[in-house]
């Protein structure tokens, strides 16, 4: 092609260079180029332009109206003002095959070379930037309602946990009384409990932290531990509750207590979201290789748009404020992992609002060869009494440090208790204890300074040493690790988790440490 009249070869030459140039610019960045004339209207587009539209390069002719049609009718006003100033926009368009798209462009007008006023733009696709801001928003504004529901849930327990010690003050001589207002205080506290203990378990999936303590067990066993968690929740409502108990053993390799908190989420939800007086039932059977567990209510239901929906950490069915009762939106998420982690999977069934709701597990069943001898464990498990062990307390927080002394020597074992670092030092070498539960915030010497200074004594290296502290997070584990600790339970630690330790210790004949090397495990 030869240079028009009037411009030499090189400039003409150096033009194509630069508008190959500019072109291959607008191609790598994904940006349509449009020119249109001011007197006709007309437009011409460069190929990207029609195809971020949805139509073949050359196969439609161009004006601002054509364009304009492409315009999201919700769109179309902002957009016919703007695309004939000097300015940006973005706009939903809708592509020839009627799939909704968001577009950026960008407007202006120039004098062409002719002494013409024309005006030329640029579009872009930015579909997956707005996406990603509404995933965003939408993030935000489920954290602000989640916060503002653990505020709310946090609270719920602290009234009646205020006025049940009220009552028992004012009727400290009415056995009744003090006895009922200590089990509904045993409720909400334990309520508090597990909020927290959700709170740290979604921590623990995020940052890959949870592990599985594998045995093999029965699924009556699961059950059973579950409604003994979930009864009180479900007695208070006046629930009817049906337990369909297998006709045969159904053995699976899993973690007893994660299983059983499973089932007991489930049947908490089920609790929660069913008016009192309602239904609730929970049985298990074999299904083709799994261990099939149900919990099923004649409650709330569940809107079928929001199915695919309740197992999304902090989803809710409902708004909070018109929840039959509390929760954090967490307890079907951290069901979905523990679900998965032991190989198994969980789906919901409701036929919508008012029509209740079936959860369904499924766990892979383990050999059956072995169920008498892993029965027969574990009765023998359930029966062997902790034998009497010589414990040091260390916090110091009084109330927390003798009310633990309190229920431990109920159980008949030998407590001593300290309430600073130097004197957990001297104690330990005075009495010589089996096991320390030692707190990590200490004055005079904090806890992991007090475990060296144990292990350093003559005796230091065959005591058991526990952290229990309110530090949970993996640092704090890592810590405790590297002071010679050998387990590290998290405030507030159920009393049953310390029994089950203690038992396991007083059975062996030997405190025997564990290899320095291996890993702390928390509480779980």
């Amino acid at each position: 092609m030869s240079a028009p009249v009037g411009i030499s070869s090189a400039s003409f030459v150096r033009a194509q260079e630069s508008q190959a140039l500019l072109e291959f610019t607008l191609d790598a960045a994904n940006l349509g180029r449009w020119q249109a004339d001011l007197v006709s209207g007309s437009i011409e587009p460069s190929a990207r332009f029609e195809q971020i539209l949805g139509f073949a390069p050359g196969s439609q002719s161009w004006n601002h109206e054509k364009f304009l049609a492409q315009v999201h009718p919700d769109d179309q006003a902002a957009v016919a003002l703007a695309i004939y100033k000097d300015c940006e926009f973005e706009c939903r368009i809708l592509r020839a095959d009627q799939a909704m798209r968001w577009i950026w462009g960008k407007s202006m007008t120039y004098r062409a070379i002719d002494g013409q006023q024309r005006r030329s733009g640029l579009i872009k696709d930015i579909t997956d930037r707005k996406d990603a801001e509404f995933s965003l928003r939408e993030i935000d504004r489920r954290k602000d309602e989640f916060l503002a529901t653990l505020a709310h849930e946090l609270r719920n327990p602290l009234a009646p946990l205020r006025n049940g010690l009220q009552i028992m003050k004012l009727a400290s001589d009415d056995a009744e009384v003090v006895a009922q207002t200590r089990e509904m205080m045993e409720r909400q506290l334990q309520h508090m409990v597990r909020l927290v203990n959700d709170l740290l378990d979604v921590s623990r999936f995020s940052r890959g932290k949870l592990t599985l303590q594998k045995q093999r067990i029965d699924i009556v066993t699961v059950i059973e531990s579950a409604l003994e968690t979930s009864r009180p929740l479900i007695d208070v409502a006046g629930h009817e509750l049906v337990v369909q108990r297998p006709v045969q053993a159904l053995c699976i390799d899993g973690d007893i207590t994660r299983l059983s908190q499973i089932v007991s989420n489930l049947l908490d939800n089920a609790s929660k979201y069913t008016p009192n007086g309602g239904r609730i039932e929970v049985g298990a059977r074999a299904d083709k290789g799994f261990a099939l567990i149900w919990v099923k209510d004649n409650g709330a239901g569940i809107d079928r748009t929001m199915l695919p929906r309740v197992f999304e950490a902090f989803a809710q069915t409902t708004p909070s404020i018109e929840r039959l009762q509390g929760g954090l939106g967490i307890g079907l998420s951290i069901v979905k992992r523990l679900v998965e982690m032991h190989g198994g999977s969980v789906e919901v069934q409701s036929a919508g609002r008012g029509a209740g709701s079936e959860f369904l597990l499924r766990l892979p069943l383990a050999e059956l060869a072995a169920d008498a001898e892993i029965a027969s464990a574990q009765h023998a498990a359930q029966n062997t009494a902790a034998a009497a062990i010589r414990i040091l307390i260390v916090d110091d927080n009084l109330d927390s440090a003798m009310s633990l002394a309190a229920i431990l020597e109920l159980e008949g074992h030998e407590i001593t208790t300290a309430h600073d670092g130097l004197a957990a030092v001297k104690a330990a070498a005075k009495i010589r204890p089996d096991v320390i539960f030692l707190d990590i915030g200490l004055p005079e010497l904090n806890g992991y300074e007090v475990c060296k200074r144990i292990r350093q004594q003559a005796h230091g290296e065959d005591i058991f040493i526990a952290a229990l502290t309110g530090w949970a997070q993996p640092q704090d584990q890592e810590c405790c690790r590297a002071a010679g600790f050998d387990r590290h339970l998290v405030k507030p630690v159920e009393i049953r988790a310390i029994q089950q330790l203690l038992d396991e210790i007083g059975r062996k004949p030997k405190i025997v440490r564990r290899n320095r090397r291996d890993p702390v495990h928390p509480a779980t």
